[in-house]
């Protein structure tokens, strides 16, 4: 009754998601000494209506339409500013995890079976446990929005298995790979590039430690968002209630 419970308020929350009117993310830019007079430029000179919304050291642009924003965050390129895009929510795949399937099924079977009942599958994904990295007997599925995405919920088999379809809850907050900052993804992200190795101006995958020959070679390893040396990793997931808290 529980699981059944579950399934019927994930498909009410995405069918309500849909129904609801349409709400364009913001742009949010690094704040700059002259913002107000960037800000009178867009509106004045670009005739792209944006509004402002101070959010501790960025601002939050807003504009009413996507190809306004293609046209807001062409012109920031342009301008060599520091940004960041909130992805949209209706352009991101639903994911659901399923229940029931052995550990040793293959993801290429799953997607080949949920194609022929008709969803859309982006990407299947074997879940792991944290510490071991050993495969569960639990499988994320990406469905594309199509019309029919909320009949995913009533299969209740799969591969010849007796199957449960949940909604994916991720309850952590979702960090940039490039600059370390929060609520956004790296390829949305307009922002100078910080490693989450040593806190240097690059990213995390050319950082000078991962090619040093010795430990003298190494840089200090330390928290990208606050440079405590002491406890990095700690101090890193920490202040994602402080970036979360200057964000809204």
């Amino acid at each position: 009754m529980e699981t059944e419970n579950v399934e019927n308020n994930a498909a009410n929350e995405l069918s309500t998601n849909v129904n609801k009117p349409h709400k364009i993310p913001p742009i949010v830019l690094r704040r700059i000494a002259d913002y107000q007079i960037l800000l009178k430029r867009i509106n004045t000179i670009q005739k792209n209506k944006c509004l402002a919304k101070e959010s501790g050291e960025f601002v939050k642009l807003f504009v009413d339409t996507p190809e306004e924003v293609l046209k807001l965050t062409k012109y920031l390129e342009e301008q060599e500013l520091e940004f960041y895009c909130v992805a949209d929510r209706t352009a991101r795949p639903v994911k659901v995890v399923i229940r029931g399937l052995g550990k040793e099924t293959n993801k290429e079977d799953i997607k080949t079976e949920l194609k022929e009942l008709k969803f859309e599958v982006e990407k299947v994904n074997q879940l792991r446990q944290i510490k071991t990295k050993e495969p569960l007997p639990l499988f994320q599925v990406h469905l594309a929005r199509t019309p029919n995405v909320n009949e995913i919920y009533k299969v209740d088999n799969l591969l010849y298995h007796i199957a449960t379809v949940v909604k994916y809850e991720n309850k952590s907050v979702r960090q940039c790979f490039k600059c370390q900052t929060w609520q956004h993804s790296a390829d949305k992200c307009h922002l100078k590039p910080k490693c989450v190795v040593c806190a240097g101006a690059h990213e995390s995958k050319n950082c000078p430690n991962k090619t040093a020959t010795s430990e003298e070679q190494k840089l200090p390893v330390k928290c990208a968002n606050c440079g405590d040396s002491t406890q990095p990793v700690t101090k890193a997931a920490l202040n994602i209630r402080k970036w979360t808290v200057k964000l809204k």
